[in-house]
């Protein structure tokens, strides 16, 4: 009595929250085709990071990028899969990248490490793995932004400052 014969439910695209699933009961559906939140890991690295629940000694700062793009992943509809912060040495970032590939994400983003300095080796690492098409644009605050795919996983590496993380994931990611 609620719906016309006929009548479109719920239309493509549509988000299924729980009226959408009261009115799919309501009709008998008991199974729907849904597209999955999409994977997204997080990685960050630099020797003067520590995590939230670490004490900050003299030269550390706490990792606050990785936490603020989880919440962005989520809020643009994403599963953010956070890893553990690497040194700034190839092999602790080639390590980090390859658990990053074993979850077999949908895209892959960083933080830091793709600008010019001597411990950005995130760029040296995604040219290893994968194939960089553009790094860096003309945009302050974000200049040091990379962007390409790592086994045809999309990846998006963000600038390390705060700002430009975030302005660079609403603007690229």
């Amino acid at each position: 009595e609620n719906i016309q014969k006929d009548a479109t439910v719920i239309s493509n695209g549509t988000v299924i929250r729980p009226a959408e699933i009261g009115m799919l009961a309501g009709i008998g559906v008991t199974d729907v085709a849904v597209i999955r939140k999409p994977k997204v890991v997080i990685l960050t690295s630099g020797d003067e990071l520590v995590d939230i629940d670490q004490p900050i000694t003299p030269g550390k700062i706490r990792d606050t990028n990785s936490y603020t793009i989880a919440s962005l992943i989520t809020l643009a509809g994403g599963l953010p899969i956070r890893l553990p912060i690497a040194n700034d040495t190839m092999d602790s970032i080639r390590q980090l990248y390859a658990d990053a590939i074993a979850l077999k994400p949908d895209m892959i983003i960083s933080s830091a490490g793709v600008s010019v300095g001597t411990a950005d080796l995130v760029k040296v690492v995604m040219a290893e793995l994968g194939n960089i098409g553009f790094w860096r644009i003309n945009l302050r605050p974000g200049k040091p932004l990379a962007y390409g795919t790592i086994q045809d996983i999309p990846f998006f590496g963000l600038p390390g400052n705060p700002v430009s993380a975030m302005i660079t994931f609403e603007v690229f990611v």
